[in-house]
């Protein structure tokens, strides 16, 4: 049985499309052929769960950072026991995992999400630039990056392009759930009735735009605003306070639905006409997100970023927009709500293309 290792900053309860993904293919992967463990941060201090995750002492937090004294000797026991190690960037401390694995012999492959760019606040270029070598470090070590997409590894990461030979590519994992009607009820009574229900789902974090989408509305009478998520997440940011101004000037009063179970969110996508993904910044790669609205047959509003408008792209099912631009938002969002859109999506996100990728990859 081969064993694999799955480092990622972050775990359950964190909600973020990382940890959903890495939890996701942990949980898809054969487990007959098969032994995953998880070496993670203990960033909210879990006391007890399945033996299967190991959680590093986390001393202190800087934004989404997290200061582990005892992951160099865990993370040595933890690749020292294995067979793949299997880190899921950005990951500040992934050069010490990947110098242990080159010293025992084990296969290193990297899963790249993301990566900081000298854009968008102040905290973010900074660790831009105090990454940038153990970053560089962590891929120039590896046997092996997957990578969403083509489009993201050439037009917008730095780090794909430097190492475009090692890339594999398989877009990200899509999995739903059945449709709670009870939810269903209860989200109806919620909404303003004769109105179209605009949906955003994810954290509220300052590179998803949400400003740029609250201003391309925000003198519509006939939309309502719907989001799906938590307001910060466990690991956040202040981004809520500072659009909150905004949607109080909102025509139609917003409706925060908070974190949803993956059947309550089959419900809100069912409910909703459209959804938008206005992110403004690389940190936004895919969104796994609007792959599930297209596979509840929901049309999707993109910016367009690299990667970001993959989807629309493959599936044709809505549209994409300027990234940071309200008006040609507003634009896109009136255009899809006017028009309808043969749903294609089950041709392109296969959850079993995605297992049978990473199966390759671990034993290959």
């Amino acid at each position: 049985m081969r064993k694999v290792l799955i480092c990622c900053t972050y775990w359950e309860p964190n909600i973020s499309g990382v940890t959903q993904y890495a939890l996701t293919l942990r949980n898809l992967l054969d487990k007959k052929r098969f032994d995953v463990k998880i070496l993670t941060s203990n960033f909210a201090k879990v006391k007890s769960e399945d033996n299967d995750i190991k959680r590093s002492f986390v001393l202190f937090k800087i934004g989404k950072g997290v200061f582990m004294p005892f992951w160099f000797v865990d993370s040595f026991f933890a690749v020292k026991n294995t067979d793949v190690v299997n880190i899921h960037m950005p990951q500040m401390e992934a050069w010490i995992v990947c110098l242990w694995a080159k010293i025992f012999g084990k296969k290193i492959i990297i899963t790249h999400h993301c990566e900081f760019g000298l854009s968008g606040n102040i905290s973010n270029k900074t660790i831009a630039v105090v990454s940038f070598v153990f970053t560089y470090l962590t891929y120039y070590l590896s046997d092996s990056i997957v990578s969403y997409t083509q489009d993201y590894a050439k037009n917008g990461s730095y780090f794909l392009k430097k190492f475009y030979n090692k890339v594999e590519f398989c877009l990200p994992p899509v999995t739903l759930g059945t449709e709670d009607r009870e939810f269903s009820k209860i989200l109806e009574s919620l909404l303003t009735k004769n109105k179209k229900y605009i949906g955003f789902a994810g954290r509220i974090a300052w590179e998803k735009g949400l400003d740029i989408l609250i201003d391309s509305v925000k003198n519509r009478r006939d939309i309502q605003l719907v989001f799906a998520g938590p307001f910060a997440g466990v690991v956040g940011d202040s981004t809520f306070l500072k659009i909150k101004p905004l949607l109080n000037n909102l025509v139609c009063k917003p409706v925060f639905l908070g974190s949803l179970d993956r059947n309550r969110l089959v419900s809100f996508y069912k409910k909703i006409n459209l959804l938008v993904l206005p992110s403004t910044n690389n940190l936004e790669t895919f969104g796994i997100v609007q792959a599930e609205a297209m596979l509840c047959g929901k049309p999707v509003v993109a910016s367009n970023l690299p990667g970001v408008r993959v989807a629309v792209e493959l599936t044709g099912m809505g549209e994409i927009a300027k990234a940071g631009d309200s008006l040609d938002l507003a634009k896109k969002i009136d255009l899809v709500l006017k028009n309808n859109y043969k749903n294609t999506s089950n041709k392109y996100f296969k959850i079993d293309d995605f297992v049978k990728t990473y199966e390759n990859i671990f034993t290959n």
